[in-house]
Parts: C-alpha cells; sequence; structure tokens
C-alpha cells in the first residue's frame, strides 16, 4: 500500500536526512504523487519522465531521496530547469491593515507577530509558554533544520503579547501559547500541519472579501522583510532575520523592493560621480 510505504519512507528520511518535520511531510506528500503517477516500483526512465514533466526542484529532491531509500543509484536522475515563476506582489500597508484588523483577538495577534519577527506561520505555532521572557522581553523559536532563534520584542506589540500570554490562565510552561484551546473544530493536540492549513484558510477568506485575493502565510514575513530593506539596503541583516541559510533566497525575497525610484537614484548617483571626472 502507498500509506505504508510513504511510512516506511518518512522513518528513512527521520533516521538519514536531518530534514524538519515539515520538509519531511512536503516529501512525503510528493513521494504519494510519483507513485500514483509511475508506481511504487517504477524505474528511473519513468521517474524522470515524471520529473520532465513536473520540473520542480521539490520533486526531484523527493526522487533522489526515494532511490536512495531504495538502494539505487542516483546520478541518473535529470536535472532540471524550474519555469520562472513571477514573484507574488507585495502587500501594501494598507492591505496588512485591512486583514490584521479583521482578525479575531488571537489571530489577529498571530499575524502581528509574523509581521514583528518574520517567522513562519508553523514556528509561531510551535511556542510554547517557556519560549516567552516576560523580563528580558524576548521570544525563542526553532526555525528550519531545528535551529532556535532569539528575537528581541520590543514596544507596543511586546507589551500586547506579554499581555495575553499572562492572561491565559493556566498556561504551562509545555503548554503552546496560540490555539492551545479547541479552536476552529480541531482539539489543542492537533498537528502543527493541520492548524498551519486552518490559519491559511481565516486569512484567505478575510482577504478575499477585504482585498480580493487571496494571500498566504508567507505574505507578512515578505512584507516585513522588503519593509527593512528598503529602509536599511543591508541584505545581510535581513538574511539573518529572515533565517535563511543562503543570501540568494534573500535575494528572492526582496527582489520586488528594488522600484523605479530607486533605479533613478542609482542612475543620478553614477553620473554625478562620473560627471565628475576630467
Amino acid at each position: 500500500m502507498t500509506v505504508e510505504l510513504q511510512k516506511k519512507f518518512v522513518e528513512y528520511l527521520r533516521a538519514n536526512s536531518g530534514l524538519s518535520d515539515n520538509s519531511i511531510y512536503n516529501y512525503k506528500l510528493k513521494l504519494g504523487q510519483i507513485i500514483k503517477k509511475c508506481g511504487k516500483e517504477a524505474d528511473i526512465e519513468a521517474l524522470n519522465g515524471f520529473l520532465h514533466d513536473h520540473p520542480r526542484t521539490i520533486y526531484r529532491a523527493t526522487i533522489v531521496w526515494y532511490l536512495q531509500y531504495r538502494g539505487q543509484p542516483t546520478d541518473k536522475v535529470i536535472k532540471i530547469k524550474p519555469k520562472h515563476v513571477r514573484p507574488k506582489d507585495i502587500l501594501t500597508l494598507n492591505e496588512v491593515e485591512l486583514i490584521v484588523n479583521s482578525l479575531e483577538r488571537e489571530e489577529k495577534l498571530m499575524a502581528k507577530f509574523m509581521l514583528n519577527t518574520m517567522c513562519r506561520c508553523h514556528e509561531m505555532l510551535k511556542l510554547k509558554g517557556k519560549d516567552v521572557n516576560p523580563k528580558q522581553g524576548t521570544v525563542i523559536f526553532e526555525t528550519k533544520g531545528g535551529k532556535y532563534r532569539k528575537y528581541p520584542l520590543s514596544g507596543r506589540f511586546r507589551d500586547e503579547l506579554l499581555e495575553y500570554v499572562i492572561e491565559k490562565k493556566g498556561i504551562l510552561p509545555n503548554d503552546y501559547i496560540f490555539w492551545n484551546e479547541t479552536k476552529l473544530g480541531f482539539p489543542s493536540q492537533a498537528s502543527t500541519r493541520t492548524k498551519v492549513v486552518e490559519y491559511w484558510k481565516v486569512l484567505n477568506q478575510n482577504s478575499t472579501k477585504l482585498i480580493g485575493k487571496k494571500i498566504g502565510t508567507h505574505d507578512f514575513r515578505r512584507f516585513s522583510s522588503v519593509l527593512i530593506y528598503r529602509n536599511t539596503k543591508d541584505l545581510r541583516l535581513v538574511q539573518r532575520l529572515l533565517g535563511h541559510g543562503s543570501i540568494a533566497t534573500t535575494e528572492r525575497y526582496i527582489s520586488q523592493a528594488v522600484g523605479e525610484d530607486d533605479i533613478a537614484r542609482a542612475s543620478e548617483t553614477i553620473e554625478k560621480t562620473i560627471g565628475q571626472l576630467s
């Protein structure tokens, strides 16, 4: 059965890959799609055929891991050139305000948390009482790859978050801060993935009504990263705040932060400098 194979594949990845639970979950889903199309015993020709029709990096990585799981060589897996995808438009400040202000208190605080810390949605949903330090005004959350990042909280948001944590009677060090009680039809012990999907549905429902388009949980993260880059022009700082291992990933995030005004200013700077040369 495909389910049994996926289960064994997940066990293999957990023991050998060093990938995060979220990444392993995605590989599991992609393997299911590959098997549905090619079969469990698909040879390299069939797998490459699938990859040719679906030229995405995650499918190639899944196939490589699947072949390793089967104890087969991976050197014949074809290289791919992913199709160029136009980056999503960055949310405007007005759009962010409309969406955030339409949310209930807890969901609103969750959105503000992602905007202030630029964390991923699943990182926020894993936060526990012990991760917030009221005296230091800091929060520690687990990032991709099992690393931990301490982030300072400041201003009104810090007070709002600390007040919320204190108000939640009965919160113990190992209790989840957000969506700790029965919410939207699922219990507190629901998987983080389930909670991410449910929060994404809430955002989409509100954004579709208010701004006429769907948004993802990453859109708040992208908005803040572009805002910081526009104000600092410090790509390394943005990379560190986002927790990216590669600066190329950060460049893709802020690709739309360079507008016509920036190009015009750069041209003026060059002209002024060159104009001083004799």
